[in-house]
């Protein structure tokens, strides 16, 4: 596996295009920029390298969108009252 630096120009149209894109929440926003940075290619290798089936990332980044959810339902609650 080799790991090539990304020039900027190409990392600056990953960003904006990240930018763009509609996210559920924080798990996901970093589940996406890792999947552009191909950080997420490097974790799946190192799993199936100990012998898991994946990384575990999307349900990592669907725990994180469960709870910036529960918080924000809470603090929203809390301001109404």
């Amino acid at each position: 596996m080799e790991l090539g630096l990304v020039n900027s120009s190409t990392l600056l149209n990953n960003l904006i295009k990240l930018n763009q894109m509609k996210s559920k929440g924080i798990g996901t926003k970093i589940y996406e920029v890792n999947k552009k940075l191909g950080i997420d290619k490097v974790a799946n290798g190192i799993a199936r390298a100990v012998g898991k089936k994946d990384c575990g990332c999307k349900k990592r980044a669907q725990q994180l969108d469960n709870v910036q959810n529960k918080l924000t339902s809470m603090f929203q609650g809390n301001k109404n009252k």
